[in-house]
């Protein structure tokens, strides 16, 4: 059975990792989908890792696009969504100092 703890700022993630020695190569990020209403998708980019029987995980950033254009490569919303991900990844790539792996730990 796993635990999981989740916090909201990347800078409480950090020292909470440091707080418990754990080991900033075994962070992974991932991007997760979720719909909230009818044309709506809730995009959260999440990082996480394992520290002992828990999971830590934080919501890097979170934002409601709009679901029938999030994909649609001509969209004005797929390049808005695009350029949010590639932002929030670099912030997550200057704090952590390496771009972490992709996927997520249970």
């Amino acid at each position: 059975m796993k635990f999981y703890d989740v916090v909201f700022s990347i800078d409480d993630f950090l020292e909470i990792v440091e707080r418990k020695n754990g080991d900033l190569s075994d962070c992974r990020i991932c991007v997760n989908y979720k719909t909230v209403g009818e044309p709506f998708v809730r995009v959260s980019v999440i990082l996480s890792i394992r520290l002992g029987d828990r999971v830590l995980k934080c919501i890097v950033a979170r934002r409601n696009f709009n679901g029938y254009f999030i994909f649609d490569e001509k969209s004005r919303e797929n390049a808005e969504y695009r350029k949010w991900l590639e932002d929030v990844y670099k912030m997550v790539e200057g704090k952590l100092g390496f771009k972490p792996i992709e996927g997520y730990w249970r």
